[in-house]
């Protein structure tokens, strides 16, 4: 179980590495993903993501992270938005799970 939490890990920081984007950090704003609200924690799956400081300098990409936020952590005041997490690409997951399953 360790070894594959490990490997998963890794798996995350190369998959961050190679996009030289971080999924939580450098996204000016995301549209057209899919969202669900389970256990006061909300996902976002796919959609397009603009990377960069603003609009005129934003990179436009398909976005492959899963991210989530537990609605219960928002601080401050009522605008606030919880911290936003990701597990890293669910493409390169799927590819590795394939290549594996055969």
């Amino acid at each position: 179980m360790f070894m594959l939490a490990l490997v998963s890990a890794l798996l995350v920081a190369k998959t961050i590495q190679q996009s030289g984007r971080d999924p939580t950090q450098d996204v000016c704003r995301r549209h057209k993903h899919l969202t669900c609200v389970v256990d006061s924690k909300l996902y976002l799956y796919g959609g397009i993501a603009y990377y960069g400081s603003g609009m005129n300098v934003s990179t436009l990409q398909t976005n492959t992270y899963l991210l989530w936020e537990d609605l219960t952590k928002a601080e401050g005041t009522e605008y606030s938005f919880p911290v936003q997490y990701s597990n890293g690409s669910i493409v390169s997951n799927m590819q590795k799970y394939h290549s594996n399953s055969f």
